[in-house]
């Protein structure tokens, strides 16, 4: 009983019709997207047979959804996001099928396949700081935790089985079917956005967006508010601390576990395999527990668990504190995106989260490309540990500090 108890708490947003229609729609075409994502990086690698392509490809088409995320935020805050949603879905659903064609008709050209990349990022760009303001519309305030850690749940179980799912239609199929797969899988959050009716918050006569202007409001914003900077600068050490692993597993996998294959796939979804296993704590326990305090003991505990996988003798007991990673992560950034949710206003809520989304970007990138480099120069297992006791130093002055307490602050005026 005390089981089931704690299950419907922490499912308690999936009782509201909206977002149970938004989180169900949004973990079918999420799995699609991972699938493509698995299968875009094998094409590219099948017609040029170079990695640097392969990275080529990840790297600008990511810097395009950061580039674009500078007119996304503004956007987000004059036209009603359900709108945005809807637009973009449609045409990354028609650039999936974009994909399909492509293969079908036999280009190989990597620098076709390159193109439509970017526009997924432009599009991707101006569609998440919409997606991530939107979940804020579907629930009340006291439900807002419960919900964004559904959603980020949701993301990482889509991120574990997605790409071993691509990787079986691949094997079967192909990667054109692949890419018509992920294509039809758009149709599962349109229709659901489509159902969804919610009031309007925005203003009926919007300013124009002038972008640097918009920009330096929201930083000026920004420097007001000492919870939502708080959470700025942690994601910005974990990101750049601790993400790349993500990234980085197949080197270390090779170098320091000789492991390919399914050994190497269930590595590289052991984050999200442990998102899925600690999300009931996380989401039953978090909404109960004060901010800072879960904020404190899962940004310990990451850092403890990434010193762990860094110094992990054994594969098994790689996978073990994977697991954990991925717990911790779920824990620290639904909490952090819940921060950032209930202490801005309305009316700056889309750059808000534009600007946060950049931060996190760009801290994976650089932090991924620091990382490789050390790889390379002092070894894997030597970076993950620097990375790790940089983490729980930050860790440890927070909560010494109480640096963390601005996190406790209630819900802004909208």
């Amino acid at each position: 009983m005390a089981d089931r108890a704690g299950f419907r708490a922490s499912t308690r947003a999936l009782r509201l019709r909206n977002f149970r229609l938004f989180w169900f729609g949004a973990l079918v075409s999420n799995t699609g997207t991972w699938m493509q994502i698995l299968v875009l990086a094998y094409v590219i690698d099948e017609i040029t047979d170079r990695g640097a392509w392969v990275g080529l490809v990840a790297i600008t088409q990511m810097v395009m959804t950061v580039f674009t995320n500078l007119w996304a935020g503004p956007l987000a805050d004059r036209v009603p996001r359900r709108s945005i949603i809807l637009v973009t879905q449609s045409l990354l659903c028609v650039g999936a099928f974009g994909f399909a064609a492509l293969w079908g008709a036999g280009v190989r050209s990597p620098v076709i396949y390159m193109l439509l990349a970017w526009g997924y990022g432009i599009l991707n760009g101006f569609m998440l700081p919409a997606w991530q303001a939107f979940i804020a519309e579907l629930v009340p305030k006291e439900l807002l935790l419960n919900a964004v850690t559904l959603n980020s749940t949701q993301f990482q179980a889509t991120r574990a089985v997605g790409p071993a799912l691509g990787g079986v239609l691949l094997g079967f199929f192909g990667p054109g079917w692949v890419f018509f797969a992920n294509g039809v899988s758009f149709f599962a959050v349109l229709f659901a956005v489509v159902l969804i009716q919610v009031p309007r918050l925005l203003p009926d006569d919007p300013p124009p967006i002038r972008v640097f202007a918009d920009l330096r409001e929201v930083v000026g914003y920004w420097r007001t508010q000492p919870g939502i900077q708080r959470a700025f600068k942690t994601v910005l050490i974990t990101a750049t601390c601790a993400q790349p692993i993500i990234f980085l597993i197949v080197v270390f996998a090779e170098e320091e576990f000789n492991t390919t294959g399914w050994q190497l796939g269930l590595l590289a979804a052991g984050t999200g395999i442990g998102s899925i296993i600690f999300f009931p704590l996380v989401a039953g326990r978090g909404q109960f527990t004060a901010r800072s305090r879960l904020l404190g003991i899962g940004l310990s505990i990451y850092g403890l668990a990434l010193a762990g996988f860094g110094l992990a003798p054994w594969y098994a007991m790689a996978i073990v504190f994977l697991l954990i990673l991925g717990g911790c992560h779920l824990a620290t950034a639904s909490t952090l995106n819940t921060v950032i949710q209930l202490q801005v206003e309305e009316s700056m809520r889309g750059r808000v989260i534009a600007l946060y989304l950049m931060v996190i970007n760009v801290a994976i990138g650089v932090g991924t490309m620091i990382q490789g480099a050390l790889y390379d120069w002092i070894g894997p297992r030597v970076t993950v540990s620097i990375s790790a006791v940089t983490i729980v130093v930050l860790a440890a002055w927070l909560v010494s500090t109480r640096r963390f307490a601005s996190m406790d602050v209630g819900t802004a005026a909208s």
